[in-house]
């Protein structure tokens, strides 16, 4: 960001790549998948503590994940980032203690996720302005239901008024070109805010996906 003496955090930037409403389905369906948010944030406090150089374990997305007890999902996870699985003991008191904290760790990754929209749009308004700032106009433009994927938004730019690029555009998908469309618009993307992925762990104790 811009800002001097301000910046995101990496945490802060992680959460905005996330969108509500999927999460929100599950969540009030009470889907099973939720459990996997409780299996990653143990399966990493037991990464950290084997190995402290892993501060960020990089653990794989695996499919149907909540079909698995927690340690063949650990055993998958722990062969994933280089650890042998027989040297963590995975069925241990405070594991189990872990996971009994799901209901936890869900409504702090719901607390969470209730913020990302926040530093989404802040991440959004400064491209904006940025390419504002140059000169460009700019919109930001909603493609499709999020719920498809939570890359929906689009930021668009162009060097004339938006309504005369977009309308030109509108003329091209119909064929009905007359010739009189803007031929010297220049457009520009912007960035992505990020790659949607799970949700940011937290930095102690049991962490969500």
């Amino acid at each position: 960001m811009a800002l001097p003496g301000h910046a995101l955090s990496y945490r802060a930037r992680e959460a905005a790549c996330h969108a509500l409403e999927e999460f929100a389905g599950r969540l009030g369906t009470g889907s099973a998948s939720l459990r996997v948010h409780c299996y990653r944030a143990a399966l990493e406090s037991l990464i950290r503590a084997a190995d402290p150089a892993q501060r960020r374990p990089r653990v794989q997305t695996m499919r149907k994940a909540h079909a698995l007890s927690f340690p063949q999902y650990a055993r998958l996870g722990l062969l994933h980032v280089g650890l042998d699985p027989g040297a963590v003991p995975l069925d241990s008191a405070a594991v189990g203690a872990m996971l009994e904290q799901q209901h936890k760790v869900v409504a702090f990754l719901s607390l969470v996720l209730l913020l990302a929209p926040l530093v989404e749009t802040l991440i959004l308004l400064d491209r904006l302005l940025y390419l504002r700032e140059q000169g460009f106009h700019c919109a930001l433009v909603p493609l499709f239901d999020p719920r498809f994927s939570p890359r929906n938004l689009v930021l668009v730019a162009a060097r004339t008024p938006l309504g005369a690029v977009l309308a030109g555009l509108d003329e091209d998908e119909d064929g009905d070109d007359d010739g009189d469309s803007t031929e010297d618009k220049d457009t520009a993307g912007a960035e992505p805010t990020g790659e949607r992925q799970s949700p940011p762990p937290p930095d102690a104790g049991c962490e969500p996906q």
